[in-house]
């Protein structure tokens, strides 16, 4: 701290500046005594980067180093599914351990010449699919004998059927049942655990035997599910206007390791349902709803006559200020004081009219009037006095603390 001779009504505040208090007011600050402005965490010249941390999200942000309370694990925006055009995949990470599972999915098969239609399979070892050159029938197996279990029929083109495979390596040396819309179609013993692999995928197998068609409901357990539970999936959910209940019997199901549900209905990331975080990379597969779904509420904004079929995407004018534009709510109350915007003077709740507001859309600023060089609303609410840290409690913020200079004043003030 430096010292002045020959000065009285010397005050020193928190051991960080010295001011003398006389018609011409200076005061010093240490350079080691700089107080700097707080990160997202709240730490003083932190350098905290704030986001999701939990690995499990679908938001997860792997360079984030302080949790902001914005995980989300599951997204459902309504019923969706992806269309594969015979070139796309999801990538659902190394999500079946060797040993017992059970896979299953709702599928539409479209033609494809050639086409191999893997279902839920691994980049090497297991495999469930419906290959064209088996005359497009459901099938599955291991290690390089992937018709273990086959369907007598093919698998129909353009009509949603529910699918199952189940394996329990304890059963007579390996049991694997095949399911066709709740009902058993094939079975096999003897049959050798699956060998390692590294990643699971929905539409495609190792390096590419892609799916042509659409999924939507894909869940993998690890454990062989009964054929009551099979039967119990396909009747909670043969039709896609009850998908919203599947979730129900699929978490009841002990053993679900991961279920993409596949109701985001945009972006690249599938998220999982089961809260296990096996969160799938989708490569190329569009996402669609059924060509004649929609909101079928005549009272909602997005009401679509045309639809037949309910996709739960209704959304609705519930707040007196917003309006419906086009089918999209439009929010005209931004401050939430029941005062819509087109007659509220002080759209933002700031405490500043909107005409003296230099962000009148904005609460977190409006002005500084007092010069101090941090903006008099930036606590959310218009107050010079608290409109910043002031750590040396001389009334001005941080913002004019000047690492090693001796600012001066003029005046009495």
């Amino acid at each position: 701290m430096k010292k002045n001779k020959g000065v009285t009504n010397m005050k020193t505040f928190k051991n960080v500046c010295t001011v003398i208090l006389t018609s011409l007011v200076f005061w010093t600050c240490e350079e080691d005594e700089v107080l700097l402005s707080e990160d997202c965490a709240g730490v003083a010249d932190g350098d905290a980067i704030c986001g999701c941390t939990d690995s499990t999200a679908v938001n997860y942000l792997s360079s984030a180093t302080s949790d902001d309370g914005s995980c989300v694990h599951y997204v459902d925006n309504g019923d969706f599914y992806l269309d594969f055009n015979g070139a796309d995949f999801v990538d659902v990470g190394d999500v079946l351990p060797q040993g017992a599972y059970t896979k299953a999915a709702w599928v539409k098969r479209e033609y494809g010449y050639g086409a191999p239609n893997n279902i839920v399979s691994g980049d090497e070892s297991h495999a469930f699919w419906a290959p064209y050159g088996e005359g497009s029938k459901l099938s599955a197996g291991h290690n390089g004998s992937y018709t273990v279990v086959q369907d007598t029929d093919s698998l129909p083109t353009g009509v949603w059927t529910f699918v199952a495979v189940t394996y329990d390596p304890d059963v007579e040396s390996g049991t694997m049942t095949l399911y066709r819309n709740g009902n058993q179609v094939d079975a096999a013993t003897g049959v050798s655990p699956q060998n390692e692999s590294s990643k699971t995928y929905i539409g495609r197998y190792g390096n590419g035997n892609y799916w042509s068609g659409a999924m939507d409901e894909v869940a993998i357990w690890d454990k062989a599910l009964s054929s009551s539970d099979v039967e119990t999936l396909y009747n909670a959910g043969y039709d896609l206007t009850n998908a919203s209940e599947n979730s129900e019997d699929y978490a009841l199901l002990t053993g679900l390791k991961g279920y993409w549900r596949m109701n985001e209905g945009e972006g690249n990331t599938l998220s999982d349902a089961s809260g296990n975080g096996n969160i799938g990379t989708i490569s190329g597969a569009a996402w669609s709803t059924c060509d004649d779904c929609g909101c079928m509420d005549p009272t909602a904004c997005n009401y679509d006559s045309e639809a037949t079929v309910d996709n739960r995407t209704c959304v609705f004018v519930d707040d007196n200020c917003d309006v419906c534009v086009d089918g999209t709510i439009v929010a005209n109350d931004l401050d939430g004081d029941g005062i819509c915007d087109d007659s509220d003077d002080d759209s933002d709740g700031d405490g500043v009219l909107d005409e003296d507001d230099s962000h009148p859309y904005d609460n977190m600023a409006c002005a500084d009037a007092d010069q101090d060089g941090c903006d008099d609303c930036s606590s959310g609410y218009n107050d010079p006095s608290n409109d910043g840290p002031d750590d040396d409690g001389d009334g001005i913020c941080n913002a004019y603390i000047i690492s090693g200079r001796t600012v001066y004043i003029v005046g009495n003030s």
